[in-house]
């Protein structure tokens, strides 16, 4: 992410954080024994805080980019997933 945003040693250490900080509440999230609509909301709530303090640290090209970076991520796991799921099984 360093090299594709051309991050700052400063935004650098800041990304670095907000990372740690975004992994450390997702896992607290996950031990906290909520039900899943209730874990849902406030895993959605955590990634807006995150989106928004990614925002902050980072100029608005930047964000786009982190952005499009995000999405082409999670599509290229949605259409493994998907690959996965239509593979016959072998029983």
């Amino acid at each position: 992410m360093v090299k594709e945003l051309a991050l700052t040693p400063e935004q650098t250490t800041q990304v670095e954080q907000l990372n740690k900080d975004q992994a450390a509440a997702l896992a607290q999230l996950q031990q906290a024994g909520l039900e899943t609509e209730a874990k849902k909301a406030r895993a959605q709530v955590l990634r807006e805080k995150y989106d928004n303090r990614m925002k902050s640290v980072l100029t608005a090209e930047q964000y786009e980019k982190f952005v499009a970076m995000r999405k082409a991520k999670r599509d290229a796991a949605m259409q493994k997933r998907q690959q996965v799921q239509a593979a016959p099984s072998s029983k």
